[in-house]
């Protein structure tokens, strides 16, 4: 086969992912997609010798993948818009070779070089006008979160404020702030009964590994033969990765998970989405009950480009007394906390702090603080490694409890 007339050199990345991810889906040599790419760019720039070829001096110095996504020279900018022509060219002669662990393999691979729908900027919210942070020790030297520190974390929830105010229980959310905290606020529903042994056993593992059991994983709970006794009451919409708009300065991956009532809560307070974007959620009188906040921007460019993001879903304080009362259950809120401090000559460290919150249906709330001495005790017999497993723990709790109501 003679040698083309054009001949342009690609980025090894690109070459590696996207020449030859093309080239497997038509059973196409990876070189042969590389020569039918070169001619096309010749058709546009015949003086185009090579990805890094940029009259403004961009892109020789990116070193990796990704470090060209947010800005790209001249020849990166040829050579992927010459993919998408070559990939038209054979979609309309040659048949897709379909993968067995694929749906649909054209669809997979063309969905990498599509804008995410609907347009992440178009998701995405403003900032808020002030991010919440609080005054506790996060420092690498920073002992145990004390009580007056569990009421600071607290505070971020917005459980222990009074008055009337609407919008006023952050019950879902995460962000980060100008010290590099890392902030994560979950809830979930309790019966009565339970609501207390779930309390003690998360607070009785250690911050970092504290979790609240709503997502789908099982977690051992089964294999201890255990019930879990949190129930889900809020959602994420399906997650899907971002598509070519990420680079969007305007636009953040945080939309892509943002959070709101899950259809039963939904349909118990007779809701209904109040934009396309699920940011509001209104009931027949149009009174908003819940407001979600997904927001976030790319800065800087190069070794210097960084992002800023978070999100979270506000609900009404009485609407969600209402509903704890429909249900005849306490609302159980984990507020974290989360600080990495990084070393050169060593392995880093994070220090992580948080406050375990009860709200009950007649609006007061309790701050998990001191364990009494009988979970301590139920606990204590358990190996270092079950004392951080929450199923183990909410075992050992409820064992001690029915022993005790025994011996009465």
């Amino acid at each position: 086969m003679p040698e083309p007339s054009h001949r342009v050199s690609f980025e090894y990345d690109f070459k590696k992912y996207d020449i030859n991810g093309l080239g497997r889906l038509f059973g196409i040599g990876t070189w042969q997609v590389a020569d039918d790419m070169s001619a096309v760019m010749a058709g546009w720039d015949v003086d185009v010798t090579s990805m890094y070829d940029c009259p403004r001096g961009i892109g020789r110095n990116f070193d990796y993948r990704d470090s060209q996504k947010f800005t790209q020279g001249y020849g990166y900018y040829l050579a992927n818009h010459a993919l998408l022509i070559v990939a038209g060219k054979y979609l309309k002669r040659l048949a897709v070779c379909e993968s067995e662990w694929e749906k649909n393999s054209w669809v997979e691979w063309i969905s990498e070089y599509v804008l995410t729908a609907p347009w992440l900027a178009e998701q995405t919210d403003f900032f808020p006008p002030v991010i919440p942070t609080c005054d506790v020790d996060f420092s690498e030297t920073a002992s145990k979160t004390s009580m007056a520190e569990r009421k600071e974390l607290a505070r971020l929830s917005g459980i222990t404020k009074g008055g009337a105010d609407e919008f006023n229980i952050l019950v879902d959310g995460g962000w980060e702030d100008k010290n590099g905290v890392k902030y994560h606020i979950s809830s979930a529903l309790v019966n009565h009964a339970k609501v207390k042994h779930l309390a003690y056993a998360i607070a009785s593992i250690e911050p970092f590994f504290q979790y609240l059991p709503i997502h789908d994983d099982d977690f051992g709970w089964k294999s201890r033969k255990i019930t879990n006794p949190a129930e889900k009451w809020l959602s994420r919409k399906e997650y899907h990765r971002e598509r070519i708009d990420e680079t969007d300065p305007y636009g953040s991956y945080t939309v892509l998970s943002r959070s709101f009532p899950k259809p039963e809560t939904v349909s118990n307070l007779n809701l209904h989405s109040a934009d396309p974007f699920n940011r509001g959620w209104v009931d027949g009188s149009s009174q908003a009950l819940f407001s979600s906040r997904s927001w976030g921007a790319h800065f800087g460019e190069g070794r210097h480009a960084r992002s800023e993001a978070g999100s979270w879903l506000i609900g009404s304080r009485n609407i969600i007394k209402d509903f704890l009362k429909q249900k005849s259950c306490h609302l159980i809120l984990l507020i974290k906390g989360q600080r990495y401090h990084e070393k050169q000559s060593e392995q880093g460290k994070f220090v992580t702090k948080s406050a375990v919150v009860i709200f009950s249906p007649n609006g007061t709330y309790r701050i998990i603080q001191r364990k009494p001495k009988k979970i301590i005790d139920a606990i204590s017999p358990l190996h270092p490694s079950d004392r951080q497993s929450l199923p183990d723990c909410l075992k050992a709790i409820q064992k001690a409890v029915l022993l005790e109501a025994g011996s009465r």
